[in-house]
């Protein structure tokens, strides 16, 4: 019983829940891949999926359209509406077939699930409109 990393997607960075917006945009800028995903740790096992076009749209939201240094410069989870509906726990590898897994990606938001192997991410399972790499 166990997921295979060619089923998960490989193009995603793990970020802590206190990173800034313009430490997530780097991280992707770095990546070289615009369709990387942002993974945000939360604690306990919980982990938010999300992509930079999210957070973008999060952060327009919250400055009322008129985005500001001071929006960069916040933490993601001082970002109102960003990570609560998105938050979930992992699902490690080697304890869940993939079948089981894809069941429990479909009860998640945007049916995005991080996968880990002894607690550190290895992937996401995501449906393929997330585009990019996996």
């Amino acid at each position: 019983m166990s997921i295979p990393l060619s089923a998960l997607r490989q193009n995603y960075v793990v970020l802590p829940e206190t990173a800034t917006a313009r430490d997530a945009s780097r991280a992707v800028r770095a990546s070289g891949d615009d369709w990387t995903v942002l993974v945000v740790e939360l604690g306990d096992g919980r982990f938010a999926v999300l992509q930079i076009g999210e957070l973008l749209a999060a952060l327009q939201a919250w400055s009322g359209g008129s985005l500001r240094p001071m929006h960069l410069l916040a933490a993601l989870n001082e970002v109102p509406g960003l990570l609560a509906e998105r938050a979930g726990a992992a699902v490690e590898q080697d304890a869940i077939t993939l079948r089981g897994a894809r069941q429990e990606q479909r009860r998640r938001h945007q049916r995005r699930l991080v996968v880990t192997s002894g607690g550190t991410v290895v992937g996401v399972l995501a449906d393929d409109n997330m585009r990019g790499g996996g």
